[in-house]
């Protein structure tokens, strides 16, 4: 029997699952610990839970491609989710009050890099997949 090679996507399905492990702590202790209430407090868990569940299945090679898909998604998710957050730290920077809850605040902005840096090591690790897949198919 002939067993089908598949190519890894290396480091980034550890990576994606340590960090859905950490915004999935983060927003647990925004929530619970420190008593925040509201919606923006629960992105980082309902983010985290499913990137971590899907890093996990990335370990496994034949799931790899599709859970790493799913990955990039929620991450695109939750910069888009997020984004919302750079005026208000502009304003913050620039010596202004924010307009909210200070923990919403850094609960935002901690999430919109978390899934800004998961989205750039998925799209890395993609583009690296598919120039193994095209140098196989082609022999070089």
């Amino acid at each position: 029997m002939d067993k089908q090679q598949h190519i890894t996507f290396g480091q980034a399905p550890r990576i994606a699952l340590w960090i859905g492990l950490l915004m999935l702590l983060t927003g647990l202790v925004i929530r619970y610990i420190l008593g925040e209430r509201g919606a923006n407090t629960l992105i980082p868990t309902l983010l985290g839970m499913p990137i971590s569940m899907l890093g996990f299945v990335a370990l496994e090679p034949e799931y790899a491609s599709g859970a790493m898909r799913g990955v990039t998604a929620l991450a695109l998710l939750g910069v888009l989710l997020t984004f919302n957050v750079v005026p208000q730290l502009n304003a913050v920077l620039l010596g202004h009050p924010p307009n909210g809850s200070v923990i919403t605040l850094v609960t935002n902005a901690l999430t919109l890099v978390l899934c800004g840096v998961l989205l750039f090591v998925c799209l890395i690790a993609s583009g690296r997949v598919w120039y193994k897949r095209r140098a196989a198919r082609t022999g070089k």
